[in-house]
């Protein structure tokens, strides 16, 4: 599996054939760039792309390769808006999967079975600065965790509480 940065689809290669197949991944601005880029399986083996520019994120139904995309509010899009990770490991504990907004640096989250979305807003140390996570990690319960980009912490966002809490 691979995503195109530049390009709209999830792409499958048949490691025995090397036969690749395109899924098409629906554009939602069309206005803006298109792209996908993480590509992460869930527990039932699907597979969810960060849409970037695009302002959400999606799933590809590997049994019936039907795309499925969860769009961000339109109050929360800008010209900016750009989901960058994609964290679908646990949804099956709490129905949640996890994103990130690369323009604000936000971290949100989406129920996959409502469609509503939560806005958690911008992680922050101690001392008020903000803790951006590029690559965004579940554990068991769906707490999730952010590695810093550019910084040397590791935070983590409780499930349950959404609660902040963060290591050097």
């Amino acid at each position: 599996w691979y995503t195109d940065f530049g390009s709209q689809f999830v792409g499958e290669v048949d490691l025995k054939t090397g036969k690749t197949t395109e899924h098409a991944i629906p554009v939602l601005k069309p206005e803006q760039p298109r792209g996908v880029l993480e590509l992460k399986p869930d527990q039932g083996g699907n597979l969810w792309a960060s849409m970037m520019y695009q302002g959400g994120i999606a799933m590809l139904d590997t049994k019936t390769n039907q795309v499925k995309t969860y769009k961000l509010p339109e109050q929360w899009q800008g010209a900016n808006t750009q989901e960058s990770m994609v964290s679908p490991m646990n949804h099956h504990v709490d129905g949640f999967v996890w994103t990130n907004n690369q323009e604000d640096h936000s971290i949100l989250r989406v129920n996959v079975k409502t469609g509503q979305w939560e806005n958690l807003g911008v992680m922050k140390d101690k001392n008020g600065k903000d803790v951006n996570g590029y690559d965004l990690i579940t554990d068991e319960q769906n707490n999730l965790y952010l590695l810093e980009f550019g910084g040397t912490k590791i935070g983590r966002v409780n499930a349950k509480t959404k609660e902040f809490k963060y290591w050097e």
